[in-house]
């Protein structure tokens, strides 16, 4: 067997065909090359496995794991489970990393030896060598940074892609929680921060394109995404007031009021049709996106409204990441 590489990267898959010999080749060019890629195919029924296959037989250092169709945390905990790297990175099977990615991200934990693990901005994007806009806006970028969000009792929600973890750690972690089909990601990064107490901050710079698409997880299941959203905010309180967390099934079969359940329905419904127009942007079709503009900002105002006031004052971010970050193709 070769020796243990810096980085494994796991790149959890399903019918991913269109997309995923892009984001291999995105981690075959990397500049730090002492790595590994476990893609975990989650029973898929097109192609996928067969164009990783062929990848692996020109480059080693690609693997692939097979599994039943589980899901997203549970494909992800089979290949954290084979994981042999120092650190391991997250990357979809529908992004691209940027070519210094993994070499900045290791170069930032050996200067934060306490932290356990890092996450950077992203580049969103429809279209490839498109940017649409730049995620992570208000994340903690410093320690300070997320001892006062931590304070303030903000839910943390970072760009799940970019995310490097040093593996010692996110196994003592019990990594991802499988019962959270939605919003694993953050699931495991607020029990990190708010249960044990590590340290997690956000490179400033976009190293990873994130791809926004009409299909996706992220946009079909945006509703379910945000209830359980709510209820991570809801058990950071509890574990920062000492007090046990309810279940989350039983959180989430909860009988709402009315107001409670209309309230939550417009936000809800204002942030699918905020994301579905930025999609159609994205594609180069404005004209179609300014109904669901419209509609989204009648139903949640204020989401939208700091949305667009964020990204108008993040063009030079955005710019930046188009210009810098050499993952345009």
């Amino acid at each position: 067997m070769a020796p243990a590489p810096l980085v494994t990267v796991l790149m959890p898959a399903r019918d991913a065909a269109a997309t995923i010999e892009a984001s291999i080749e995105s981690i075959v060019n990397q500049t730090l090359r002492d790595w590994e890629l476990i893609v975990v195919d989650d029973g898929s029924t097109d192609h996928t496995k067969d164009i990783v296959q062929a990848l692996a037989t020109t480059d080693p250092r690609v693997r692939i794991i097979a599994g039943p169709a589980r899901g997203e945390p549970a494909a992800r905990n089979l290949g954290l489970a084979g994981a042999r790297g120092r650190w391991t990175a997250m990357l979809d099977a529908d992004d691209l990393a940027c070519p210094d990615r993994l070499e900045r991200q290791v170069a930032y934990l050996q200067e934060h030896p306490h932290h356990v693990g890092a996450a950077s901005r992203a580049v969103l994007f429809v279209k490839e060598g498109r940017p649409l806009g730049i995620s992570a806006v208000s994340a903690p970028r410093t320690e300070a940074d997320l001892d006062r969000m931590k304070r303030q009792r903000q839910l943390l929600v970072l760009c799940h892609p970019t995310f490097i973890w040093r593996t010692d750690r996110l196994r003592e972690l019990g990594g991802y929680d499988e019962r959270f089909f939605q919003a694993c990601d953050a699931e495991l990064i607020n029990r990190a921060v708010y249960r044990n107490g590590l340290v997690m901050t956000v490179m400033p710079d976009p190293l990873v394109w994130y791809r926004l698409s009409a299909t996706g997880m992220s946009t079909r299941g945006l509703a379910a995404q945000r209830h359980v959203l709510r209820y991570l905010e809801q058990r950071n309180r509890w574990w920062l007031d000492e007090v046990q967390p309810e279940d989350v099934g039983a959180y989430l079969r909860r009988r709402l009021d009315p107001r409670t359940r209309f309230r939550w329905w417009r936000h809800d419904v204002g942030a699918m049709l905020y994301r579905q127009a930025g999609i159609r942007i994205g594609a180069g079709s404005w004209p179609s996106a300014v109904p669901n503009l419209l509609a989204a900002a009648m139903l949640h105002p204020r989401y939208v409204g700091a949305k667009a006031w964020n990204q108008r004052f993040d063009r030079a971010a955005r710019d930046a990441g188009a210009i810098g970050t050499g993952c345009a193709r």
